[in-house]
């Protein structure tokens, strides 16, 4: 049977296996803090870096000796005199005396409550007040103490730090719900930081009941309620002042035509950046019968607003990551990840992104989306993947990066396009490990399978793969890969049992193994003294075996030498698995999306892997926690972490940047109004126009001025000139 071990208490410092854990409730941390009698400024200290501790996920317990028989922590005595410090090792005597309502008085510092003046200076701690038994049978000896705590254990207004009282409440009963709502409301209202609150209607008629000008009562039969998406707008009379007023939910937003209230533009825009799907929206808007925009209105804004945005905050990122990878790249170039992602499996992709990954910061400097569609594809998905490779290689190229290696998966056609192409040749081929070993580990399960080699190839299963990956990881060099494939291959001695060789064809540099001799069954000494045997050697492998002939046909195949000797055990494309595994929360594969929109969700995918990028190499997002993982590739164990929660500031720019993108949507429409051509002749003429009013110019071109067209002093004699095509200015419309 287990028993409880030993836990640290982190009060008193002792070892005990009756602890308890430091709660997480906020009034019960407060009460836990305060029995440690400190002065107010220590208390408040002491609690936050508690706090802070809990966060890091410390394991923080106090022994059951500072607690009561009711469970509520004993308090120190203290004495807030000028001069005098707290009473340590004492702790609170009478409890049952106390938990009754009665106040206890300390025998250590005492001040005579003889004089109503004496009585006036008691105060009681804030977090003390709520746990006062007001309701107890038994009333306390004084009547002013009586009703001084009646008044004060409804009242919010902290006392003891102003009135330096030698004197303890009990912390003998739990509060109330009444008063943990209290607490809770408090924080809350401290904490409001939003711009937007939800009202219920009835909620927001009971406000209109007056005139918000004169306090005159209004006309109900004049009010006149009006929704418009998610914002309401209500006008109504005053019966005295007689004026008519209108009040809106929301502001507006914009100009001219294309003002609107500012949520029926935002929840669209703020759903589409955050990944989540307008029929969730509208079904969530629904089910709470909350006003929102209709789904045509959403899908337009996204369109018009949202989408240009996005393009426009994207390259502002893009170019920041390219500037970090340049700032901080090697000499002789950097080392990119390259892999893509289609949006269906199989055959039937419609859309495929491909990412560049600078594998030392772990950025994404560069990203693609293709369609099915495109040219050079001829609908053929295949395609898609090796013409994205291509595409960010070359981007970057022109950019000025110096890459010296590319690190890519097992595709055979993205490595024959890249070397075809005269501006990538120059650049390194390099294999990601995990891609080489994949075909290995599926022949080997293919081989357990059978009856006949089952055993022997599940003994072996994790030496093999073990030392596969030591190898790989032991020799990274280029001139050391064909060392580095015979110590692999001389596996197909070890596991016969046979550690010492000759040269040969197929070993010129490995002739032994280069572990350490096993004899078997060996003892050694553990925690108890006791002998414990180890595991004994596995069976050796015969010679020309089933088992023998699988292990050395994959070893040998030619495929694996060329995979195994252009492997990289520096960089991989495991970041690139993390960032198409994270892009489905934006672009899922259960649903058909067009090119326009993929490329989109891509983009918001690559800025919030980036962020999260940016938080880890700023050291603003740290690592919290963390769990272990079994690696079946590997067979290793993993860590995962848990970090801290990301920042995405780019969600905030894209949603203002909304708006800027709709100021000129207006002013392209406004000059489709007017009959504004579509074409450059307006730049020409506001180029024109422009020279007009520079004063320091006015005198150079005045003879300039007498052959070229001013806009609007001349518009009407050159319109024939200039637009022969198009109807007149309608001006002052």
């Amino acid at each position: 049977m287990l028993t409880k071990r030993n836990r640290k208490c982190a009060r008193c410092g002792c070892q005990s296996r009756d602890t308890r854990t430091f709660p997480a409730k906020p009034y019960l941390q407060k009460l836990w803090v305060l029995s440690l009698g400190l002065c107010e400024d220590e208390t408040a200290r002491e609690l936050e870096s508690i706090r802070s501790r809990l966060r890091a996920k410390e394991d923080i317990r106090w022994c059951d000796s500072h607690f009561d028989q009711s469970g509520l922590p004993l308090k120190k005595r203290m004495r807030l005199d000028k001069g005098s410090t707290p009473v340590d090792g004492q702790e609170d005597e009478g409890e049952e005396a106390m938990g009754e309502g009665m106040i206890h008085h300390s025998t250590t510092s005492l001040h005579p409550m003889e004089t109503s003046s004496s009585m006036s200076a008691l105060a009681v701690a804030p977090l003390s007040l709520s746990q006062l038994d007001l309701q107890s049978s038994q009333q306390p000896g004084i009547d002013k103490l009586a009703t001084y705590r009646s008044n004060s254990a409804i009242s919010s207004v902290p006392t003891i730090a102003k009135m330096e009282s030698s004197y303890r409440p009990s912390f003998n009963s739990q509060p109330s719900e009444t008063e943990q709502e209290d607490e809770e409301k408090e924080e809350e209202e401290h904490n409001i930081r939003a711009n937007y609150f939800l009202m219920e209607m009835s909620k927001l008629e009971s406000l209109f009941r007056r005139c918000q000008e004169c306090g005159g009562l209004i006309d109900k039969t004049s009010m006149c309620w009006k929704q418009i998406a998610s914002a309401i707008s209500v006008t109504y009379q005053c019966m005295e002042c007689k004026v008519w007023s209108r009040w809106d939910s929301q502001p507006k937003k914009g100009k001219g035509r294309s003002m609107v209230y500012e949520l029926n533009q935002a929840i669209p825009v703020a759903a589409f950046v955050t990944g989540t799907p307008i029929p969730r929206v509208i079904d969530f808007f629904e089910l709470l019968r909350v006003g929102a925009p209709s789904d045509r209105s959403m899908r337009d804004s996204i369109r018009h607003y949202a989408c240009p945005s996005i393009d426009r905050v994207y390259s502002e990122w893009e170019n920041d990551a390219r500037t970090v990878s340049k700032l901080t790249a090697a000499e002789d170039g950097i080392v990119v990840a390259l892999d893509g992602q289609f949006d269906s499996p199989g055959f039937c992709a419609s859309n495929c992104k491909v990412a560049a990954f600078d594998s030392s910061l772990r950025l994404i400097i560069a990203a693609v989306s293709l369609s099915i569609t495109d040219p050079g594809i001829e609908g053929k998905s295949c395609r898609m993947e090796s013409h994205g490779s291509e595409k960010v290689l070359e981007q970057l190229v022109d950019e000025g990066f110096t890459i010296k290696t590319r690190v890519t998966d097992s595709n055979a056609m993205v490595d024959s396009r890249l070397r075809a192409n005269p501006k990538l040749q120059h650049i390194e081929t390099q294999r990601d490990f995990w891609h080489v070993q994949k075909p290995m580990r599926k022949e080997w399960w293919k081989g357990m399978k059978n009856d006949e080699t089952s055993q022997a190839l599940s003994l072996w299963y994790k030496s093999f793969f073990n030392h596969l990956y030591y190898i790989n990881e032991k020799y990274p060099k280029r001139e050391d890969r064909a060392l580095a494939l015979e110590y692999v291959r001389s596996f197909i001695h070890h596991c016969t049992g046979k550690h010492k060789w000759t040269k040969g064809e197929q070993f010129k540099l490995v002739t032994k193994c280069n572990h350490s001799s096993r004899n078997g069954k060996k003892k050694g000494k553990g925690k108890n003294g006791q002998g414990k045997p180890k595991k004994a050697q596995k069976e050796p492998i015969k010679v020309d075996s089933p088992e023998y002939e699988i292990i050395k046909t994959m070893l040998f195949s030619p495929r694996f030498e060329k995979a195994f000797l252009i492997s990289s055990s520096d960089a991989g494309t495991a970041m690139c698995e993390c960032f198409h595994s994270m892009s489905l929360l934006y672009a899922s594969k259960r649903f058909a999306c067009s090119p326009k929109y993929y490329n989109k969700k891509m983009k918001l995918a690559v800025m919030h892997f980036n962020s999260l990028t940016f938080g880890e190499l700023s050291r603003t997002r740290v690592e919290i926690g963390n769990c272990l993982l079994p690696r079946k590739g590997k067979i290793a164990i993993s860590v995962k972490r848990k970090m801290t929660k990301g920042e995405h500031p780019w969600r905030k720019e894209i949603l203002e940047e909304s708006w800027k993108v709709r100021d000129d949507y207006e002013d392209k429409r406004f000059f489709k109004r007017i009959g504004a051509p579509d074409d450059d002749i307006y730049d020409v003429l506001k180029l024109e126009f422009d020279k007009m009013l520079r004063a320091e110019e006015q005198e150079e071109d005045e003879e300039d001025w007498d052959n070229v067209v001013s806009y609007p002093v001349r518009l009407a004699e050159t319109r024939n000139l200039f637009l022969p095509q198009h109807e007149p200015f309608a001006l002052g419309k």
